[in-house]
């Protein structure tokens, strides 16, 4: 393997751990009664909002690692032009 092709996968990695924590961070704003009761003492309902933009995010992240972390893997092309795009 070369140095580039194993840069690229690290990266890509990367990229996608770091869609996994967003997602996992979006699952716990949603899921914990702490910060339920934070919202109902500030009248803020944008909480509810932000956790589900963090999901979606997150899995739309989730997804360009991994689809750039296959590309790089197994040399596909077509794969590493979309995840550059």
């Amino acid at each position: 393997m070369s140095c580039l092709k194993i840069s690229l996968i690290v990266f890509n990695l990367f990229i996608w751990t770091l869609g996994a924590a967003i997602t996992a961070l979006g699952i716990w704003v949603k899921t914990d009664g702490d910060f339920s009761k934070i919202q109902d003492n500030l009248d803020v309902k944008e909480f509810t909002t932000a956790g589900w933009i963090l999901i979606f995010v997150g899995i739309i992240i989730m997804l360009i690692g991994f689809i750039g972390c296959y590309g790089a893997i197994a040399s596909q092309v077509c794969m590493l032009i979309i995840v550059r795009s």
